[in-house]
């Protein structure tokens, strides 16, 4: 009597458009034949997402895996049939393979700047997520549409996971306005925030409190100049 093999279960998966699966382990086995003789092949039931050439099988032992290719562009779901044979008998098992549409990541709201010449903005907090994307996995890059002004080196960028930072260092005197464009991408799709960053000397700062508005009551400080006005007598102001 020759005993049928038998597949190990299979959790279903998902994956994202167009991305092929991480290996996928599982395990055969017959008590009446040496796992390296068993013979395990797959089927797709929806070729036109996944077709029966697109699903690799390696091992030769009782640990076997598989990794499965999409076809670009296409998504949805998909029952993969795995049968192992012993060249008399079959075993079986299936799983559900979805496969999700990719969304863009998202990068949060980042408000515009002043900062003086020969200093920077200090850190600028925002935030990057994706749905199908780790946190982690999401790469953040900025460039300056002034590249005179601030040049793409002079914009820092740190942090991990969804909390990220900019810091922008602006060379000595320059003064003047730039716009500066934030990208996040999950390597196909991405996202950009820009945000105006407005650079004064720092005469110019001081002077801003002059067009400020006091509260009733309270006292301004503003930096005066006294230029000495000599006249024909000799005598000065």
């Amino acid at each position: 009597l020759d005993d049928s093999p038998v597949i190990s279960p299979i959790p279903d998966k998902s994956t994202t458009i167009g991305v092929a699966t991480a290996p996928i382990s599982f395990d055969v086995f017959d008590p009446d034949t040496p796992s390296g003789s068993l013979t395990v092949t797959a089927q797709s039931s929806n070729t036109t997402l996944v077709p029966n050439a697109n699903i690799g099988i390696a091992g030769n032992g009782s640990t076997r895996s598989l990794v499965i290719a999409p076809v670009p562009a296409q998504s949805g779901t998909t029952t993969i049939l795995l049968t192992v044979s012993d060249g008399v008998s079959t075993g079986s098992q299936s799983f559900v393979l979805n496969v999700i549409p990719n969304s863009p990541p998202t990068i949060s709201e980042i408000s515009d700047r002043v900062v003086t010449s020969g200093t920077s903005t200090g850190p600028i907090p925002f935030s990057v997520n994706d749905l199908e994307t780790s946190a982690n996995g999401l790469t953040v890059t900025a460039i300056s549409l002034d590249a005179e002004l601030i040049p793409a080196a002079n914009i820092l960028l740190s942090g991990t996971g969804s909390v990220r930072t900019a810091t922008v260092y602006v060379p000595p005197g320059k003064t003047g306005t730039t716009t500066l464009v934030v990208t996040v991408s999950d390597g196909s799709l991405s996202a950009c925030e820009s945000f105006v960053v407005n650079v004064t000397s720092a005469a110019e700062r001081q002077l801003r409190v002059v067009g400020s508005t006091a509260a009733a009551g309270s006292q301004v400080t503003v930096p005066i100049e006294l230029v000495s006005l000599g006249n024909e007598n000799g005598l000065g102001f």
